[in-house]
C-alpha cells in the first residue's frame, strides 16, 4: 500500500471524520423521523453506512 493511499484511509477514520459522519447520520434519522425524508430516500444513506433493517417476524422496521 502506498504512503498517499495510507494517509488516505487515515484521514478517513480520524475522529473529526467519524464525529462528523455520526452528525450526519443523527441529522438524517431526524429528517425520517419528522417526515421530511422517506423511508426510500433514507435507505441509500443508512446502507451506505452499514445500518440493516431487522427481518425477523414481529419486529417492526420503519426504515425497509
Amino acid at each position: 500500500m502506498s504512503v498517499a493511499t495510507l494517509t488516505e484511509i487515515e484521514e478517513r477514520h480520524s475522529r473529526e471524520a467519524i464525529e462528523a459522519e455520526i452528525v450526519r447520520l443523527n441529522e438524517r434519522a431526524r429528517e425520517l423521523q419528522s417526515g421530511t425524508i422517506t423511508p426510500e430516500q433514507f435507505r441509500p444513506f443508512r446502507l451506505k453506512h452499514g445500518t440493516y433493517g431487522q427481518r425477523q417476524p414481529g419486529i417492526s422496521d420503519v426504515t425497509r
